[in-house]
């Protein structure tokens, strides 16, 4: 159903990100398919995965997990290694002696993206800015 990846992933969504496909935020599917259609490989962390998971239980939004399921079956799954674990100790870190702190699944998802030298796909640019050399994007456009 879901397949790890080894290398591959051209772009890492965050939990906002998918969220926004399965709703059908209509910025996220155009760049979700312009992406598709350029060969991109996108994928997702283990912690995004469980993000979705856990969110997927709220009663409010069974109707969305069918939807859910359809593009988490098109997304690689990023399991994280020990060099992921030592770029997210890094971050944390960094963050502390800047004083500033981020909640640890937001270190593993950006640790995630790093480790592997890829870009992170967020609307979360308040919390991940804040992240030295993070490469990031955001597909959702604000009006």
């Amino acid at each position: 159903m879901y397949n790890e990846t080894h290398g591959a992933v051209v772009l890492i969504l965050d939990t906002n990100i998918v969220s926004a496909l399965v709703r059908k935020s209509l910025s996220v599917l155009e760049q979700y398919d312009q992406a598709i259609d350029h060969g991109e490989v996108l994928g997702i962390s283990a912690i995004t995965y469980y993000e979705l998971q856990r969110g997927a239980f709220d009663p409010r939004f069974v109707k969305r997990k069918t939807t859910l399921e359809e593009f988490l079956d098109n997304l690689e799954l990023v399991i994280p290694d020990f060099h992921t674990y030592k770029v997210a100790s890094e971050i944390w870190w960094d963050l502390k002696q800047k004083g500033t702190k981020l909640e640890d699944n937001d270190i593993l998802i950006a640790a995630t993206a790093m480790s592997l030298g890829e870009t992170l796909i967020s609307d979360n640019s308040k919390h991940f800015d804040r992240i030295k050399g993070l490469k990031l994007e955001n597909w959702i456009e604000r009006t």
